[in-house]
């Protein structure tokens, strides 16, 4: 996590406001450095805080005096609740009974942009593929327009927005060899324009009843 707004691109200076007050608060509230030590021999029944294993008389259980005097971690345990890597040289951020790295304990209450991986400070943000993302960050892949609230299209994970990805990856009518628009939701529409489609044959050598005809009709890709 950025600690300071000197390392953090294209903050205003609201969003500077709130790192500084966010870091000064995880510092005071949540930031501590913990201890190993032997267990004490004359206590017993001890579970470790992460496997849930026991501790015993003499192990060496790692302590976080945010935690409290009677919460334990076997040593290869006392790991970040998310990432499960080591917690460097001791280092935890404690929120609600568990221990974080710096990182997603920074996650807990803001999330991060999936664009410029920093936290988003901002009142406002966009939601979008199951992740967060600066207003001014989620945009077209080819054209790095703001898409914003406007209809979009994913294709192998980046976005577009409709103009672009029509221009690049739509097709086009088989019948009329027009450009197929997309329709409201963000999908193509069908392969072929219903209105062009020839009627139904008819004839007595067709196999195929008309109620069949038109439910494919509606059918095809």
């Amino acid at each position: 996590m950025c600690a300071h707004f000197r390392y953090c691109n294209s903050l205003d200076e609201e969003e500077k406001w709130e790192l500084k007050l966010f870091s000064n608060q995880r510092k005071h509230e949540n930031l501590g450095r913990g201890k190993f030590r032997p267990f004490p021999v004359t206590m017993t029944g001890a579970i470790c805080e992460q496997c849930r294993g026991q501790i015993n008389g003499r192990d060496i259980a790692g302590f976080a005096s945010h935690a409290g005097h009677r919460v334990y971690w076997h040593p290869p345990c006392y790991i970040c609740t998310i990432c499960n890597e080591l917690l460097v040289d001791m280092f935890y951020f404690y929120q609600d009974g568990k221990i974080y790295c710096g990182r997603h304990h920074a996650e807990c209450p803001k999330p991060h942009c999936a664009a410029c991986n920093e936290i988003i400070f901002a009142d406002e943000c966009t939601e979008a593929e199951g992740h967060h993302w600066h207003m001014k960050h989620f945009c077209c892949f080819e054209f790095k327009t703001v898409l914003g609230s406007q209809h979009y299209i994913v294709k192998e994970g980046r976005p577009y927005c409709c103009h672009c990805f029509e221009s690049m990856y739509a097709k086009y009518c088989e019948t009329c060899a027009q450009h197929i628009c997309l329709s409201a939701e963000g999908g193509a529409k069908r392969q072929k324009h219903l209105s062009r489609f020839s009627m139904p044959d008819l004839s007595k050598d067709s196999r195929m009843n008309v109620s069949e005809k038109l439910s494919n009709m509606g059918t095809l890709n």
